[in-house]
């Protein structure tokens, strides 16, 4: 997908060959600092080349065009899986207190699943509950005050710490800067989603699989993402910043 805001893309083929791709995509100046990841796959999990053209990289209530997510300094602060893991026991900890009426409500700690409620289902972070929007283009982006997700309903935006977490970081990118649009100062994200975490810390504060959009349906957390040479793979590969090309773009193409 490509669009204003920057693009999402997903292939696979062998390992050598995904890894010259993506060495290739990453020396172009357009895309410096491309983040991507790598899994093993038993074999071709696209079945064939789709390549559109979107005004928004992703689906969400009212549309993007206000909400600032090209702006580095308008995101959440980006955690590493290991900082993310070591944020989310300390989290563990105060929730489990405020929980057993050792702490006030206020000290709660937000972990948000910026999913669709299927993809909960099948595997979450500890002290994430289940969206209540089928799909995440369903979550709340207005403008008002109250137009906020349920996990934040009645929280003070001064003080409340926010983590959240989507597959590849895409989706929390987008949000935090709505958020922070809305007054939020403490925002934190999984660097490279749950795919990266998952690949650098195991399943500790895991429960169950991941959800992913192709033929593999789901990923095994136990899998430590070890590729033979020879064996296919699938790469993921990710990209917000604002698109230097979008206005050179043929407008009848958006129909493709």
């Amino acid at each position: 997908y490509i669009s204003k805001q920057g693009t999402n893309c997903q292939g696979g083929g062998l390992k050598t060959h995904t890894q010259q791709y993506v060495s290739w995509v990453a020396s172009q100046p357009e895309f410096q600092g491309l983040f991507h990841t790598l899994w093993p796959a038993d074999g071709p999990m696209f079945p064939k080349l789709r390549l559109k053209l979107k005004p928004s990289l992703i689906s969400l209530a009212g549309g993007m065009e206000a909400i600032p997510c090209t702006n580095p300094d308008m995101r959440a602060t980006p955690l590493d899986p290991a900082a993310w893991r070591h944020k989310l026991a300390k989290a563990d900890a105060v929730n489990a207190a405020v929980e057993a009426g050792k702490e006030d409500t206020s000290k709660r700690v937000v972990v948000m699943d910026l999913r669709n409620d299927y993809e909960w289902d099948a595997g979450h972070f500890d002290w994430a509950p289940r969206p209540d929007e089928e799909v995440f283009a369903e979550t709340p982006a207005g403008g008002g005050p109250d137009e906020l997700p349920s996990p934040l309903k009645g929280t003070d935006p001064e003080n409340t710490e926010v983590m959240m977490y989507c597959t590849g970081g895409i989706r929390c990118d987008v949000y935090s800067a709505l958020l922070h649009q809305k007054g939020y100062k403490n925002l934190y994200t999984l660097h490279g989603g749950i795919q990266n975490y998952l690949r650098e810390e195991g399943n500790e504060h895991w429960k169950g699989s991941l959800f992913v959009f192709d033929g593999r349906m789901a990923i095994n957390p136990a899998l430590e993402g070890q590729l033979p040479e020879g064996q296919r793979s699938v790469v993921v590969v990710m990209h917000v910043r604002e698109c230097r090309i979008w206005s050179l773009i043929p407008a009848h193409l958006f129909k493709c």
